[in-house]
């Protein structure tokens, strides 16, 4: 997809990076820039920049960056073409249709249509003679008529190929089935539905269109696993959806909250029947991860909605596990975190039958604090009217508090165990200080190992850096140096720099692309670049332009890092690795050319 430069130009004014990602992020002033937690992966100290004056992002965390195109790729997991529709309809802009390649929209746009029709396929296939089964159980379940339509469940019949053959007449073909992934083929190449003989769940997005589906099946004499769910396609990423959101986002259970002064909030369950079961009892902001345990991007995408999250697992070890894990990362996204205590049944479907509605209500509203649920809990296991069993008891509660990121609610449950245990609070700070500082010091560490890339290991924007480090590094300053300062570019016409002076692929690309800007008359910009790079390209390159105010400030600097780069270039030619692949041709050629460059 090419822009063109007025289009390029109207878009880059109206869309100022600041005041797009401010809407995902809180972000704070820090010199020119602004920081604030990297919407794209955990962190509790702030390493996500923005710069106004260059236009981009960078984060020094987890090395994500680019433009304000490339966040809204990021963020809202888009192609290209489609963040910059999703930008341009945002500030009033028209893309031109002649620069819009819409090949990847158009598949994302049958796989839609697809789904779509399969629903409504499965939900008629309830009304099948042979769906007597599936009909039972929905009704052992409890589950009412309204509810069932409500969310659109249905049933795979049990047949090799129903669906498909429903398909077909609708004009869908296999190619556009199989993207869309309710056909597969077996050993044999025969095209089979993937789904069969399983109640159905669509799983809606908050735009209301069917991205996949989960299938459970209906008695334990089934072969196969109990749940299967749509593979990733073109539109649906499991990571970055929760099941009942859709209806979550709006819950009237939540307005009535809102009304009486209360905060809003999810109910976070285990699985689809949960949330199914307690929006039929009126808990219509209850949600669930698809298929796997919570995920970074689902807290983030809750964090959006409201302010606090309540756990309802399973009442099982499994379930504590997991509603543990899921308080980590609410926490560490600043979500207030209650569980709820469930006893007398499994989950919150089994209660909700046993004790109905208003007991569930009840439940509610007397639930803990996540961190006062896994203290009592420690305090249950061990003899604390024992000096050994304070000292296990201590150690274990530690670790607990030293995850508490509010400095004033760490000091609160601090001065409980203390009381609770009978050991002075500032024993029991000064222990979880020390973990605190282990566990700065080992993520200090991740952290660096991350960062390894910086320097060519496990490279795969530009794996010839770890061999050829000089010379990349070299390739790096110039490039940056030309965005923080290009009147240097008369300097590279001047010493007739050309692309063969760069040694790596990556260096070569990036020198051919700005200097084609340079040729336009235009000054490089991420924006402008954008089209021609891929995500983490664009990265790489913000790491480049984000470190560029360091690296050349004059013009004698930047004549030096020429002649290096050039030097670098000479050494590189004259490997021994490199010599011995050359044709007697290549050699000669090389030999003049160094010949020349001597002159």
């Amino acid at each position: 997809m090419r822009l063109s430069d007025d289009f390029l130009n109207e878009l880059r004014m109206r869309c100022d990076i600041e005041s797009i990602i401010s809407q995902y992020v809180v972000l704070k002033k820090n010199g020119r820039s602004l920081k604030g937690l990297c919407p794209f992966h955990s962190e509790k100290t702030p390493s996500f920049n923005v710069s106004s004056d260059k236009q981009l992002f960078y984060c020094f965390g987890c090395g994500a960056g680019g433009d304000v195109i490339t966040f809204i790729m990021k963020a809202e997991n888009l192609s290209y073409p489609e963040a910059v529709k999703f930008l341009a309809e945002k500030v009033g802009l028209q893309v031109p249709e002649d620069e819009v390649d819409d090949s990847q929209a158009r598949l994302k746009n049958r796989i839609l249509e697809i789904n779509r029709e399969t629903a409504r396929y499965f939900h008629a296939a309830l009304k099948f003679p042979q769906a007597k089964g599936v009909l039972e159980y929905m009704r052992d379940r409890g589950l009412e008529q309204k509810t069932i339509t409500r969310f659109g469940l249905g049933w795979a019949p049990d047949n090799w190929d129903s669906l498909i053959r429903h398909l077909r007449k609708k004009g869908f073909t296999d190619a556009e089935m199989m993207a869309a992934c309710v056909a597969t083929k077996t050993k044999n190449g025969n095209l089979i539905d993937f789904f069969r003989n399983r109640l159905m769940f669509p799983i809606i997005d908050v735009r209301g269109n069917v991205i996949a589906f989960g299938g459970r099946k209906l008695s334990e004499e089934d072969k196969g696993p109990k749940y299967i769910n749509t593979p990733e396609t073109a539109v649906y990423v499991k990571s970055r959806n929760l099941y009942g959101l859709n209806y979550a986002k709006s819950s009237a259970f939540c307005e009535t909250l809102a009304k009486s002064g209360k905060e809003r909030f999810f109910i976070l369950c285990e699985g689809n029947m949960d949330v199914i079961a307690l929006h039929q009892a009126g808990f219509d902001n209850a949600v669930a991860p698809l298929g796997t345990a919570l995920t970074e991007t689902q807290v983030r995408i809750m964090a959006k909605y409201v302010p606090d999250v309540m756990i309802a697992t399973d009442s099982d070890e499994a379930g504590r596990k997991a509603a543990k894990r899921s308080f980590e990362l609410l926490d560490s996204a600043g979500l207030g975190t209650k569980i709820i205590k469930i006893q007398g049944a499994k989950d919150p479907d089994e209660f909700i039958k046993k004790y109905g509605s208003k007991r569930f209500e009840l439940l509610l509203f007397s639930s803990v604090s996540a961190i006062e649920n896994e203290l009592d809990a420690i305090l249950a296991k061990y003899d604390t009217d024992s000096d050994s069993g304070k000292v296990q008891a201590l150690k274990e509660a530690s670790k607990v508090l030293a995850g508490i990121s509010n400095a004033i609610e760490r000091d609160v449950y601090i001065s409980r165990i203390s009381s609770k245990l009978s050991v002075s609070s500032q024993a029991v700070a000064q222990n979880v200080e020390g973990i605190i500082h282990q566990r700065k010091s080992a993520a200090h560490k991740k952290e660096r190992a991350s960062l390894t890339v910086e320097s060519g290991i496990r490279d795969n924007v530009n794996p010839q850096k770890r061999k050829m480090l000089s010379a990349a590094v070299c390739e790096e300053w110039l490039l940056g140096s030309l965005f923080g300062h290009p009147d240097f570019f008369t300097l590279l016409k001047k010493e007739a720099v050309s692309e063969n002076d760069f040694v790596t692929d990556w260096g070569k690309k990036m020198f051919a692309l700005i200097s084609e800007e340079f040729e336009r008359n235009r000054e490089p910009d991420l924006m402008g670049l954008g089209a021609s790079l891929t995500p983490d390209e664009m990265a790489r390159l913000a790491s480049v332009i984000t470190r560029s105010g360091s690296y050349v400030r004059t013009r004698e600097q930047f004549c030096e890092l020429i002649a290096s780069l050039r030097a670098e270039g000479r050494r590189q030619a004259l490997s021994s690795e490199r010599l011995a692949q050359m044709d007697d041709e290549s050699l000669k050629e090389l030999i003049e050319k160094l010949g020349n460059e001597k002159k």
